[in-house]
């Protein structure tokens, strides 16, 4: 099973080809302006290093946020684009339970993830890990409670 996952909610375009859960290929942008103009060549260079075609993905994925609204306009809209012509699923990612999902250790019920909103303002989001974990985005989890 092969993911193309996208991030585009942070301000620094960034993409990822994983294969049955790990990172084949990555590719990230240099956080300028431009993100809307950089995602595509980001991505064919993402397909290109894993050697693979958009033929080949089964899932497309992209960040929600929160983060930056014109960035995960643009990611959601391209991974969208993306996901449509090849006739595939597209998911998406919760940026803030994408971090918590991070946290693996067997002893930890509830963990608490924050980021930086801008204008000196955190978003902080606390999950029950007995109850979330079941539908922590992870690109991988959610492609295989869909099959």
């Amino acid at each position: 099973m092969l993911i193309l996952a996208v991030d585009t909610a942070f301000g620094q375009e960034s993409c990822a080809i994983l294969r049955y859960g790990e990172v084949i290929s990555y590719s990230q942008g240099k956080g300028d302006s431009l993100q809307a103009e950089k995602l595509f060549d980001n991505i064919t260079a993402a397909l290109a290093d894993a050697k693979v075609s958009f033929d080949n993905i089964d899932y497309f994925v992209a960040d929600i946020g929160p983060g930056s609204f014109t960035g995960i306009r643009i990611g959601v809209s391209a991974v969208m684009g993306l996901a449509s012509a090849q006739n595939k699923k597209f998911l998406w990612v919760s940026s803030l339970e994408a971090l918590a999902y991070k946290i693996n250790v067997a002893n930890i019920t509830s963990v608490s993830v924050a980021i930086n909103a801008g204008r000196e303002k955190p978003i902080i989001v606390s999950l029950n890990l007995k109850v979330s974990y079941s539908r922590l985005l992870s690109p991988l989890n959610l492609c295989i409670q869909i099959e």
